[in-house]
């Protein structure tokens, strides 16, 4: 019997974009089919066939709430996106911290000034990046936080 291998964190996202593209796509699929619907109703209605023209008027509406919803969705998995990237993130940062620790340990143990100087440096550069890295999360956060702005202010950007 064959082992299913375990999925690490980036094939998730790997697999979230993926899906993304489909949504956006099945999307925009469904648009276009709203607007067929809606020539259509142009063409019952010069026919002078309004019960032909509601129907078409139901497809249309119908097609259109797919479309956002499908856009809705997109844009909640991209969210998702966003965290896991972030949680990664911190995981890679705490596995940073904790091989430093050890060399710490290991340092002061020795009493050794050349190893105590290339450990010190070493700690240095990485508390650098982890807060660069920090900054780097908060600024996506924000961006994730900015991305769900309230509806008066999406609204005057519309205008």
């Amino acid at each position: 019997m064959a082992r299913k291998k375990k999925q690490t964190t980036e094939d998730v996202i790997w697999d979230l974009k993926f899906t993304i593209k489909s949504l956006n796509k099945r999307s925009a699929k469904a648009k276009k089919e709203s607007e067929k619907q809606r020539l259509r109703i142009k063409d019952a209605i010069r026919d002078c066939d309004k019960e032909r023209a509601n129907i078409y008027a139901q497809m249309s509406i119908a097609k259109k709430q797919e479309s956002l919803n499908l856009l809705r969705l997109a844009a909640k998995m991209d969210m998702v996106i966003s965290d896991l990237s972030a949680n990664m993130e911190m995981q890679n940062m705490n596995k940073d911290i904790a091989s430093l620790n050890v060399n710490l340990q290991s340092m002061l143990e020795t009493n050794d000034v050349i190893s105590m100087c290339r450990v010190m440096d070493d700690f240095q550069e990485r508390t650098g990046e982890l807060a660069h890295n920090t900054s780097m999360m908060g600024n996506s956060l924000n961006t994730q936080t900015a991305s769900a702005a309230p509806v008066d202010m999406v609204d005057s950007v519309i205008q």
